[in-house]
């Protein structure tokens, strides 16, 4: 536990001093992480951003061993990680990572199957099994009609909810979602975007949002960690970070129009009490002026 300000946090996940290499020793070798040392808290939802390349995937994927640290360190609640089977195995109960396009990984004949496939993986009764089910699709906003249609006829914010609810049927601590609205339609983006609030604001789940949509972020996370060729560049507070000109413009960050409105406003006069951070809240403190 760590005192953070006045408040005292559990530390979900700690890297200190992480360094990986892809093809170690070979010609063609790259550097993708140099030196990363991050805290993420639990509860607490948090973004990952930077522009292709910059090392957000390689990051993640040490969360829940997917790739084991060749240099430094990465702690999961306290227990570093390492390569020991059972250990693994418990660790990705804990941690639950959602790829770019995780629609693809569907497999089942009925979207039941699918999101049933990791508890009973777990060896949990049947009855057990249709708990998590139920729950697990609920959390997605979809309902149990969906639980006997095919996977596949499903549009495409529908597939990737039924994804997501496959994830959360393993009761993750930490939930990590790589790029999850990247490729939908403005409807399933906003389908993906309130899962997640509604994620953050239950607070019993970790959220580790990885994406380079600064829109996206801004309305869900609270502070940010920013990557630039395999480093952390800026970490902070999400509005604090959008305020600052200066590392805007030095790490090319695109400050969403709807943030920088809210702060025009403010600086013309207008009583602006919360950051807008999407456009119920701008439209909400806009008629508090009128």
């Amino acid at each position: 536990m760590e005192e953070r300000g006045s408040l005292k946090r559990d530390i979900a996940i700690e890297v200190k001093g992480l360094s990986y290499i892809y093809s170690r020793g070979l010609p063609y070798e790259k550097e993708a992480l140099t030196s990363v040392s991050i805290k993420i808290f639990k509860g607490e939802a948090v973004g990952i951003v930077g522009h292709t390349g910059s090392g957000k995937s390689t990051l993640i994927q040490h969360f829940n061993g997917l790739i084991l640290p060749q240099v430094g360190s990465v702690k999961v609640f306290g227990e570093e990680i390492k390569n020991d089977k059972k250990f693994l195995k418990e660790l990705r109960r804990k941690v639950g990572l959602v790829f770019q396009f995780p629609e693809s990984q569907l497999f089942a004949e009925t979207v039941y199957d699918d999101i049933a496939f990791g508890p009973r993986n777990l060896k949990l009764s049947e009855e057990e099994v249709k708990e998590r089910v139920m729950w697990a699709i609920d959390e997605v906003g979809l309902t149990s009609e969906y639980l006997e249609r095919s996977p596949f006829s499903l549009s495409g914010g529908e597939k990737r909810r039924v994804a997501i609810a496959g994830v959360l049927s393993m009761k993750p601590e930490i939930l990590v979602l790589d790029e999850p609205t990247a490729g939908l339609d403005p409807q399933g983006r906003e389908e993906i975007l309130s899962v997640v609030k509604k994620l953050k604001s239950e607070k019993d789940v970790t959220v580790i949002f990885v994406s380079h949509s600064m829109e996206d972020i801004l309305s869900l996370v609270d502070r940010i960690f920013v990557l630039k060729e395999g480093r952390i560049v800026v970490e902070g507070e999400i509005e604090e970070v959008f305020k600052n000109k200066e590392i805007v413009e030095l790490f090319d960050l695109s400050v969403p129009d709807i943030f920088l409105l809210g702060e025009e406003l403010k600086e013309k006069g207008f009583k602006i009490d919360e950051p807008f951070r999407d456009p119920l809240i701008a439209k909400k403190e806009i008629v508090k002026n009128i």
